[in-house]
């Protein structure tokens, strides 16, 4: 009996174990949204008010990322955590007399593809020798969603000669709800407020979220099918273990993404 009593309560106390956390800023205490939280090797995220509720015991200490901010690892989990902004001077790339140039992919009526949950994949941009351009607007065809809640994540990052740098050309990711992205105008992405330079060519990160502020997982399939363009490329990812970017599969069909570039 007090054998059973003691399986009984610790399979209570997995069940009921939940600690809710959320994130700031360390200088200005405002809350920071969609902070990645590592637990044992699986990347979860606070949702738009920096919330999270952490459901499952951690065996080794959390990693918690933003870009712009320091990472931070935590073994006693705290009710606020404070995360410390990277500061640092970045000159502004100014080009005069600027002039638009529209890259168009055409897609692949049947041929798509659907991004696995928390892989960031690569699809890279090539620039124009010796110009130096800005990356004004993106558009990614989308065939079928298949959550509402599924958030895109974009980061970019400079690809001289297929030499990916670690460090993000944007100062912050770029979070959008599939479900707002939908209702554009072939899905456009106005990205003139993040100032991308183009200097050589230009790697895209894309990521897909499905859930945010909890550590459950209500799908286990990727949640939005891609339209794949008819020209073919290499396709990259993040290795987590080495934290670098590697490639993935060569010569395929990728996604279809237009773009605009001005020079």
């Amino acid at each position: 009996m007090k054998a059973y009593l003691s399986f009984f309560f610790l399979f209570l106390g997995i069940f009921c174990y939940s600690q809710k956390i959320t994130v700031l800023d360390s200088i200005d205490h405002q809350k920071i949204s969609y902070a990645e939280f590592i637990v044992d090797g699986t990347s979860y995220f606070s949702d738009s008010l920096g919330n999270i509720e952490i459901t499952k015991k951690n065996t080794e200490k959390i990693l918690i990322k933003k870009i712009g901010y320091n990472d931070k690892y935590i073994s006693n989990i705290d009710k606020i955590v404070y995360l410390s902004p990277i500061i640092k001077d970045i000159e502004g790339v100014v080009i005069k007399n600027m002039k638009d140039y529209e890259f168009t992919s055409k897609y692949l009526s049947k041929n798509t593809t659907k991004l696995p949950n928390d892989l960031s994949l690569g699809f890279i941009i090539r620039g124009k020798e010796n110009m130096v351009g800005k990356l004004k607007e993106i558009s990614i065809p989308i065939k079928k969603i298949y959550n509402n809640n599924t958030l895109i994540k974009i980061d970019f990052y400079n690809a001289a000669n297929e030499t990916i740098s670690r460090e993000s050309l944007n100062e912050k990711s770029i979070f959008i709800n599939v479900n707002d992205l939908i209702k554009r105008k072939k899905n456009k992405i106005d990205l003139q407020e993040y100032n991308i330079p183009i200097i050589s060519d230009l790697l895209i990160s894309i990521r897909i979220i499905d859930e945010t502020g909890k550590t459950e997982r209500l799908l286990n399939e990727p949640s939005i099918q891609f339209f794949n363009s008819k020209d073919k490329g290499k396709l990259f990812f993040f290795n987590q273990y080495v934290k670098d970017w590697k490639i993935l599969s060569q010569n395929i069909n990728l996604i279809s993404l237009s773009y605009i570039i001005s020079y």
